[in-house]
């Protein structure tokens, strides 16, 4: 599911806070650099995010990606509905019984 293109709207502009928004390693550099760090070393990391449910995964999605709030907020109730529920949707064929 590709919120975007269910919304009908636009992809954010880069540099736009989310959940990937530091994953280009000149900007994090960058960031840490105009807040006053000096001599920084990057070091890549594996991380997995593991959730109870599908239903958990949509709430962290909504609660830490602020372009889909933002996206959201112009949807009627209805549509958001729709949509979160399509997210689970699309998160529960991923998921996997560990």
């Amino acid at each position: 599911m590709n919120i975007m293109k269910e919304t009908n709207t636009l992809s954010p502009p880069p540099g736009t806070p989310g959940p990937f928004s530091l994953s280009d390693e000149d900007s994090l550099k960058n960031s840490f650099i105009k807040s006053g760090f000096k001599d920084l070393a990057i070091e890549k990391m594996n991380i997995t995010l593991d959730f109870e449910s599908a239903d958990e995964f949509t709430d962290f999605v909504l609660e830490t990606a602020g372009p889909v709030q933002t996206v959201l907020a112009n949807q009627t109730h209805k549509r958001r509905g729709e949509i979160l529920k399509a997210i689970t949707e699309v998160a529960r064929k991923y998921a996997n019984s560990t």
